[in-house]
């Protein structure tokens, strides 16, 4: 989508909760491809190590950097800022979520040099901490979108959603004017056509 003076172009006034469904969306997409391949190293088929990074990479640059940006430095301040705090709430479980995530992800990265060097156990060991990290990112999308969002949309002023919009939209500009788009993109490239 491209952001306008109007709101992002092709939608009357899109909402910035709108924007982080389609992102998720997307991370559903891209969770799937891992599962696959971590399916495939289940099965003892061998992956390049190419592959392996560039998921590295597309999860570290979208979910850890891009969308993080854009859910705990702007919306779960707002949110909290109106009662919804951390600790047993669910900005609370959202932000212990991706601290676990984060442990899975570093398990991951471990893996691929073991791998890369033909360490037995490797393969599969990425494997095992790709699912779990996959199916943390699955359940942790999926609270968001049917708890936090629903609290969110219910919370957003006109103002504070037009606001979060822009500066999502500022977030987006900054990863393309960085080249972390591209980078994205090419490793999701890589990532779809080895998932198959």
């Amino acid at each position: 989508m491209v952001f306008s003076a109007q709101g992002y172009c092709g939608d009357s006034m899109s909402d910035a909760i709108r924007h982080l469904r389609e992102e998720h969306d997307r991370l559903l997409d891209i969770v799937n491809a891992a599962e696959q391949l971590a399916s495939r190293l289940e099965r003892n088929e061998r992956i390049s190590t190419d592959v392996l990074r560039g998921t590295q990479e597309v999860f570290q640059l979208y979910a850890h950097t891009i969308h993080r940006e854009k859910e705990e430095d702007l919306l779960f301040p707002i949110l909290r800022d109106k009662g919804v705090h951390q600790g047993a709430s669910c900005v609370g479980i959202m932000l212990a979520d991706h601290e676990e995530g984060h442990a899975a992800f570093a398990r991951m990265a471990s893996c691929i040099e073991r791998y890369a060097e033909g360490e037995a156990g490797a393969g599969p060991e990425w494997a095992m901490a790709a699912l779990q990290y996959c199916e943390l990112l699955r359940r942790h999308i999926h609270r968001e979108n049917d708890v936090v969002f629903g609290i969110a949309e219910r919370s957003l002023s006109d103002d504070e959603d037009w606001d979060l919009q822009r500066s999502f939209a500022e977030v987006d500009r900054k990863a393309g004017r960085s080249g972390l788009n591209e980078r994205m993109e090419e490793a999701e490239r890589l990532l779809r056509a080895a998932a198959g």
